[in-house]
């Protein structure tokens, strides 16, 4: 395709590699969008405000053809279908800024990702298409992210090979979700060749594993990921299940106990450490975890209340 050298074209060629039910159509929307940019003012941005203009017209291009906010992991389908997601957004505008030879980058976020625009002289401003125009700390207060983070994890730009590799393993959630694990498994690994940093490639990949239940394949993944982040909740959680299927009950407590410590609002945890505590017997800590679990998430009582109910009958005749 024509600007095959641009960050979106590199996508959509990796999505046709690795996705059989590529649909090339996306690649004619994705002309038709550069063709719209060449009505863009071609003069090099010399202000903030201006920074501030282009985002605002990118915003109102993507208006013009129908797109709207909606979670999809693939590029093509949301060239096609106009249903299109946060990092979506940012991979065609940053596609955008390389055709106007403007520098856009992409930052990373908990689950989320937004573009930053640069001046010549290197001054900069943040704009989501989501959220519009947010400073630094604004992001790192609503996503809650942990100062030791910051710079390593996230509130940093992508790298060319982390966009890519973020495209690929967002593949590798689409096959998860299709329950081919395997697929799934290649693509997160070749997700992590490009970027080896990123602890969600390696705790995806072990949910993958998981799934198949090669339970210690994802305790590596799992431990991988925390290395990288030690404060990820969600690895924690895990990497206690693993343990709780292999009947390593006492580990899977001490990975439960971690989870909740950095995430403590989390009511599936508790649970999960109910039902561990009630393996080993104690069902005094049992009935206080399904009770925990029970206040912060009162819809799941129909699943909750038979497990507190068990706990304080077991309590009962110790």
């Amino acid at each position: 395709m024509k600007n095959n050298h641009i960050v979106a074209a590199k996508i959509l060629a990796l999505e046709e590699r690795y996705y059989p039910d590529f649909n090339g159509n996306s690649i004619k929307v994705l002309n038709s969008l550069l063709d719209e940019m060449k009505s863009f003012d071609s003069a090099t941005p010399s202000t903030i405000q201006d920074l501030f203009s282009l985002a605002n017209e990118i915003a109102l291009l993507f208006r013009k053809f129908g797109f709207s906010q909606r979670k999809n992991e693939l590029l093509w389908e949301s060239l096609l279908s106009r249903y299109i997601d946060c990092f979506g957004y940012s991979v065609l505008a940053k596609s955008f800024g390389e055709f106007l030879h403007v520098r856009i980058e992409i930052v990373n976020v908990p689950h989320h990702a937004f573009i930053r625009l640069y001046l010549p002289n290197k001054e900069s401003m943040n704009y989501d298409f989501i959220y519009g125009q947010r400073s630094d700390d604004w992001y790192v207060d609503t996503f809650k992210i942990k100062r030791n983070a910051i710079g390593a994890i996230y509130m940093k730009e992508f790298t060319d090979d982390e966009i890519l590799g973020h495209a690929i393993h967002r593949l590798g959630y689409v096959y998860c979700e299709r329950q081919c694990y395997d697929k799934a498994i290649y693509c997160y690994n070749e997700a992590i060749k490009l970027s080896p940093g990123d602890p969600e490639s390696f705790h995806n990949c072990g949910i993958a594993h998981a799934m198949k239940n090669d339970f210690h394949n994802a305790i590596k993944c799992f431990s991988h990921a925390i290395n990288l982040n030690p404060d990820y909740s969600d690895a924690y959680r895990s990497r206690g299940l693993a343990y709780f299927n292999i009947k390593q009950f006492d580990n899977a407590i001490k990975e439960f106990t971690k989870s909740i410590q950095t995430n403590p609002l989390e009511a599936m945890t508790y649970y999960n450490r109910g039902d561990a505590f009630m393996e080993t017997h104690d069902y005094t800590k049992a009935r206080e975890d399904f009770q925990k679990a029970l206040t912060l998430n009162p819809s799941a009582a129909i699943h909750i209340k038979p497990k507190l109910l068990a706990a304080e009958n077991m309590a009962k005749k110790e």
